[in-house]
């Protein structure tokens, strides 16, 4: 999935920063067990669910205020930039219900985002038009479909869980070179990630910590090539019976670094390597239904500290269904 346009830049109108100012990954997308495969416990279903239909609804709102800070987007260099995002995506998860080597499960998805952008900023450089000064430019459509070709989970120990996936982002989105809102990226990505879940039937305590890299393929319009990107993310929730069914309230967060410089013919802004974290709240709810389970999730981000990116706030709200 999109998020982040981010930033380099100490000195006025020169940038060293990211191809669009960051990558697919967005915070808050593999933090908390809502996210992960269904699991087979007294907390969240007693029985394997073969389908799983999750619907999440994504905000972000950020700017970088700094005039000396600028960040290459769409071919062109871009100070003052202002960011409104909305992401909607149909994410589907299939359990054939076949386990292999010692207790380990198997499931693919994929997700289906769309993707509402509203961006302002000060640009030069612009390829298209050869323009200089402030531009506004708004657009909607699909994003970069994420697949899922593997999922494996496995029980560590008495309550205990661990899930290891790959992600691939599909450059399915439209891009546009001299364009600031972009709802693709016009690159693939490959996202490996490890998750560690605890969770305990008898306290109602849910911990979850999960690491993952995104390695990316060169912008064919740009020749832009952008470097790793590491992410972590963690989140502690305390539920309780409630409203007849589990509620929780908890505490969520996470950290991005670009570990490597960019590279290809297009980064001649130079390389870039910023740093985010974000913490907030977090309150969830789940209710079996007969067959089915229902579980909910709203959580808040602010970004507390960055480097050389924007800084805002991120809001998600999340509906799955077990069947």
């Amino acid at each position: 999935m999109l998020l982040l346009w981010l930033i380099l830049g100490w000195r006025p109108l020169t940038a060293h920063a990211e191809e669009g100012g960051g990558g697919h990954y967005q915070p808050g997308t593999l933090a908390s067990a809502i996210d992960m495969l269904p699991l087979v416990t007294p907390v969240t279903a007693p029985r394997a669910s073969p389908f799983s239909v999750r619907l999440d609804s994504f905000g972000y709102d950020g700017n970088i205020a700094k005039p000396e800070q600028a960040v290459p987007v769409g071919g062109m260099l871009a100070t003052r930039l202002d960011i409104d995002m909305k992401v909607l995506a149909l994410n589907l998860m299939w359990n054939p219900g076949r386990e292999f080597g010692d207790g380990w499960a198997y499931a693919l998805g994929l997700s289906l985002p769309y993707v509402s952008l509203d961006v302002s900023a000060n640009v030069e450089d612009d390829p298209v038009s050869g323009r200089t000064g402030f531009r506004h430019d708004s657009e909607d459509g699909i994003g970069d479909v994420l697949l899922l070709p593997v999922m494996l989970s496995t029980s560590l120990a008495d309550d205990w869980y661990s899930e290891w996936r790959l992600g691939i982002y599909a450059p399915t989105g439209r891009y546009e070179v001299g364009r600031l809102a972009n709802p693709g990226r016009n690159h693939w990505t490959f996202s490996p990630s490890a998750s560690v879940v605890y969770l305990q039937p008898m306290t109602g305590q849910e911990f979850v910590v999960s690491a993952g890299i995104d390695v990316n393929t060169e912008n064919a319009e740009t020749h832009h090539r952008s470097g790793v990107q590491g992410h972590l993310e963690s989140t502690l929730i305390q539920h309780v019976m409630l409203l007849g069914g589990f509620t929780g309230i908890g505490l969520t967060g996470y950290w991005y670094q670009q570990l490597s410089a960019d590279s290809g013919d297009g980064a001649r802004f130079g390389d870039f390597k910023g740093m985010a974290a974000g913490v907030g709240p977090v309150l969830t709810y789940r209710k079996q239904f007969a067959n089915s389970e229902i579980v909910s999730e709203l959580k808040w981000l602010n970004e507390f500290t960055t480097r050389r990116r924007p800084e805002g706030n991120t809001f998600a709200w999340k509906l799955r269904v077990n069947f």
